[in-house]
């Protein structure tokens, strides 16, 4: 018998940015506040992130 699930499905858009910093965590806050220059993003293949039986 069928049942119903709940799929979370999860796409990923990677951005390389270029920063000048001085410490790997450094880069990462200062990228993740719109410092530096980002390049072209593109999508990783989707997939699925948890999947719940709803009924049963």
């Amino acid at each position: 018998m069928s049942e119903r699930y709940l799929v979370q499905i999860c796409e990923t858009q990677i951005t390389p940015v270029i920063v000048v910093a001085n410490s790997k965590q450094e880069a990462i806050e200062r990228a993740l506040k719109g410092e530096g220059n980002p390049g072209d993003s593109w999508h990783e293949e989707p997939h699925s992130k948890r999947v719940v039986c709803l009924e049963g």
